[in-house]
């Protein structure tokens, strides 16, 4: 696997993880816009603000609010770490079935997806599991 190749690979997945993660954001946002409202309201969203005021804030947070957060945050990990594994994983295959494939805009993923006949069985297992979670 080139260097190339995995960076690549990793920026296309990160696209799909920033798809999700905007999901994320607004299912937060939902479960927690009280919690926001009552503890956080003057802190300016952006670069991870908001979720420090609301982690310095956790023990009286909701019940709603804090076990979404709890959710999202595991669910956001495990995507993460998927994806990382999943280029490393599925790097031969991205080699040759994808090598014409721009990354970028979920391009790869999206290229390994339509070739799943043809991957591999740990590439096969990651791809699904990816999509699994982003999908969700």
């Amino acid at each position: 696997m080139t260097a190339t190749t995995a960076s690549n690979a990793e920026t296309d997945i990160a696209k799909a993880v920033t798809d999700k993660a905007e999901k994320v954001i607004a299912k937060v946002q939902a479960s927690c816009a009280t919690d926001i409202k009552s503890f956080c309201s003057q802190v300016t969203p952006g670069e991870g603000r908001l979720m420090l005021c609301m982690m310095a804030h956790e023990d009286k947070l909701s019940d709603k609010c804090f076990t979404t957060l709890v959710d999202v945050g595991d669910a956001v990990e495990l995507t993460i770490s998927s994806a990382k594994r999943a280029a490393s994983v599925c790097a031969p295959e991205i080699d040759t079935l994808c090598a014409d494939v721009k990354a970028g805009g979920g391009q790869i993923a999206q290229c390994l997806i339509t070739n799943k006949a043809k991957l591999s069985g740990a590439c096969s297992a990651e791809v699904a599991g990816i999509e699994a979670r982003i999908k969700n």
